[in-house]
């Protein structure tokens, strides 16, 4: 009973909160942002206690157990569904602190910065064909053997250094298209960035997003397409003047279906997609996402933690992280990350990833306070981007209230990955979600000849 009462007094809580910094910013891209800190944190937590208390609650979590440890509804497992809450928490009252003080309207002083749409897709088709061409050979040869492109792929071991380089193709590949049918469902009159209305445009890019998921089909990758849908919403909330939720909510859904279909695309072999399939089990998949068991993986990680005395690394992350800014091909056997010691020393099943909640990962390597300070910088790093669109749009600085909405587009959309990692997690945050996609909009913003004859100040700011 003790457990029930935890989750729904800190569920209560966490929404109560939720509800807060709704009123205050009037901005859905923090609900998305919380809805997913929930589920990889406390969602999976609720079928758990039910099983485990003699309930049934349908999840498929159980072959964990095999694969990781077992959990027992102990003092250990009430601890960390206690960190867990603490973190979620603290978060939201970082959020609601810094962000709920800036005005609930978008201030409309700024003069919206244009971006050459054509210029946008073509730089994401050369980074999609430059992705491509990195797997070429391992792809041929998982069609030669009949296997799908995720088992060949997955691993990247074969590539080695070339793998990154096609992970990081693939990401940037999958920003215009986020970005920019962003801009261009916000219309002509965008807050901060738009693009010049011609149907062409958005038939353009939701061409290119068609060849972005049939790309995630043939690799089996669904993680940068989710991650660019939840950026793609969250900036069209920022950017645009008068959001249509009815038109968002129908965007949403559907690429949201589309993503979800890849979790069965991904087991079928290379030729099978080309010789048909059957359909109603990809929409099956759908369907049944609510008994997936995504929530359950990180959520294990604090109670294995606990629960077998993983020793503190006291700042091994901060060691990794910093290490992480040297290319792997300069320093090969670079500091790990937490994740392998928390793996390693609970005896997890070797050559499989299971995530480690982000809370977790602060604990390993600060104790307690590390699930207090880590909860306190997620919340300032979220709350100070979307403050920051406020105040440079109040103070006409256009290009740094860009900076500002994308970097709270790009952090809303890497929660689902942060959440699954430890501190270490914050190298891609500020590289392929903040760093990358402002370089990517300046670039696209750039006028030459007549049109132009102050650069960039044409555009305010």
């Amino acid at each position: 009973m003790e457990f029930t009462l935890l989750l729904l007094g800190s569920t209560l809580l966490f929404c109560f909160l939720g509800g807060l910094i709704w009123y205050r910013t009037r901005n859905a891209g923090f609900a998305l942002g919380l809805f997913f800190l929930y589920y990889w944190s406390l969602y999976g937590a609720w079928a758990i206690v039910t099983d485990l208390s003699g309930g049934q609650s349908g999840k498929r979590y159980q072959y964990l157990y095999d694969k990781l440890f077992f959990i027992y509804l102990d003092g250990d497992y009430f601890l960390s569904l206690v960190y867990y809450s603490l973190f979620l928490i603290l978060v939201a009252v970082m959020v609601l602190a810094v962000a709920g003080t800036a005005k609930k309207r978008l201030p409309s002083k700024t003069k919206a910065i244009e971006i050459f749409p054509w210029r946008m897709i073509l730089g994401g088709a050369t980074a999609l064909l430059v992705s491509f061409l990195l797997i070429r050979d391992q792809l041929a040869y998982a069609m030669l053997m009949g296997m799908s492109g995720y088992q060949v792929t997955a691993s990247g071991e074969e590539l080695g250094a070339l793998f990154i380089l096609h992970q990081a193709f693939t990401v940037i590949a999958v920003l215009p298209a986020a970005i920019g049918i962003a801009v261009a469902a916000s219309g002509q009159d965008g807050l901060f960035l738009k693009s010049r209305h011609d149907p062409s445009i958005m038939v353009g890019y939701l061409l290119f997003a068609g060849a972005l998921f049939g790309y995630g089909m043939l690799m089996g990758n669904k993680d940068e397409l989710f991650w660019g849908m939840i950026l793609s919403v969250t900036l069209y909330l920022v950017n645009a003047r008068r959001p249509r939720f009815w038109r968002l909510s129908i965007w949403g859904a559907t690429a949201f279906a589309a993503i979800a279909v890849i979790d069965f695309i991904r087991t079928l072999a290379i030729a099978d997609l080309t010789q048909g399939f059957a359909w109603h089990d990809a929409v099956d998949t759908v369907t049944g996402i609510t008994s997936s068991n995504e929530a359950f993986g990180a959520h294990f990680s604090l109670y294995g933690i606990l629960h077998y005395d993983v020793p503190l690394t006291y700042g091994s992350s901060v060691v990794s992280l910093v290490a992480s800014l040297v290319p792997r091909v300069f320093w090969a056997d670079r500091p790990p990350t937490v994740y392998g010691h928390y793996a390693d020393t609970v005896g997890a099943l070797p050559d499989q990833g299971y995530t480690i909640h982000h809370a977790a990962g602060w604990y390993l390597n600060f104790g307690f306070w590390g699930v207090v300070v880590g909860a306190v910088v997620f919340g300032l790093i979220w709350g100070l981007l979307f403050r920051g669109i406020m105040v440079h749009s109040a103070r006409n600085s256009t290009w740094k209230a860009v900076f500002c909405a994308l970097g709270f587009a790009g952090f809303t959309g890497g929660i689902p990955d942060l959440i699954r990692i430890g501190l270490e997690g914050y190298k891609a945050i500020i590289l392929y979600s903040i760093f990358v996609p402002f370089v990517m909009v300046k670039l696209a913003s750039i006028s030459w000849g007549s049109r132009a004859t102050g650069g960039l100040e044409e555009h305010g700011g």
